[in-house]
């Protein structure tokens, strides 16, 4: 896994930011109180949408908040805000100055694998309506713009590792700690991509539907009853290269190919 890195500043650039240090040596200059330093990442990419029409939004950030963890389930807290253009597609840029809150450290449930090694935080980016409140990520997916959240982007996943060193878990059983990787201080932007097949169809789940719904199927309970494997694969990209698109709000189901059997 290759994670961001900070370049090192090349001798020449030194030598003048030395100069400049002794220019201003006497000065009385006043910084701008609005300046916030060099910003720890900076997100660009294009914003699209399958929708008919969308109203105004707000790209954001969702930090977890692992201090409101109920049965293993963690909401996420709003913490950037980014405004887009009004027309489509467009072009965004999110300048993060901070590293994430400490809420949003993961912390592994209390019966599960303990971490070693560097803390991390993961982030996802969702859209939603221009300046309303979001308390969590959710989606109503009936009616995708009753709630303030218009969408999330699960295929990006933006994590900060608050230190170097070596990433990893011991098993809650005990034993050996399994290395994940080496990871470095700073934010990376993972991209996922999901594949689906098809093992068949459950008929058990099939038949229950079948009985709730008055012996009416729906294509939803087909595609809820097929039982699936998912693989995924996740690579790390520039920062500069997000392309994210809003879906329909009545997407139609995925048609999913028969997996291939182990012999081909």
């Amino acid at each position: 896994m290759n994670l961001l890195k900070p370049s090192a500043m090349h001798p020449t650039k030194l030598a003048f930011l030395f100069a400049v240090l002794a220019l201003n040596a006497g000065c009385d200059a006043q910084a701008d109180p609005s300046y916030q330093g060099e910003p720890l990442a900076v997100l660009k990419g294009t914003l699209t949408s399958s929708r008919a029409s969308l109203p105004a939004a707000d790209l954001m950030l969702g930090w977890p908040d692992y201090t409101k963890t109920v049965d293993n389930a963690t909401p996420f807290a709003s913490f950037v805000r980014v405004q887009v253009a009004a027309t489509l597609p467009a072009r965004f840029s999110a300048e993060i100055f901070q590293p994430p809150p400490e809420t949003a450290y993961f912390v592994p449930p209390p019966d599960g694998d303990r971490l070693v090694g560097p803390r991390f935080a993961t982030a996802i980016i969702l859209l939603a309506k221009r300046d309303a409140t979001v308390a969590d990520a959710s989606v109503n997916l009936v009616d995708p713009a009753a709630g303030p959240v218009l969408a999330t982007f699960n295929e990006y996943m933006l994590t900060y590792y608050d230190s170097d060193g070596d990433l990893g878990f011991q098993p809650a059983a005990g034993g050996p700690v399994v290395k994940v990787a080496h990871v470095h201080k700073g934010f990376q932007l993972i991209h996922n991509v999901t594949t689906e097949c098809s093992n068949g169809i459950d008929q058990a789940c099939l038949d229950r539907a079948q009985q709730f719904g008055n012996g009416t199927l729906t294509d939803f309970d087909r595609y809820f009853c097929t039982m699936r494997t998912s693989e995924s694969k996740s690579t790390e990209v520039p920062f500069d290269s997000i392309e994210l698109n809003v879906p329909a709000a009545a997407a139609p189901l995925p048609v999913l190919q028969p997996c291939q059997s182990p012999n081909g």
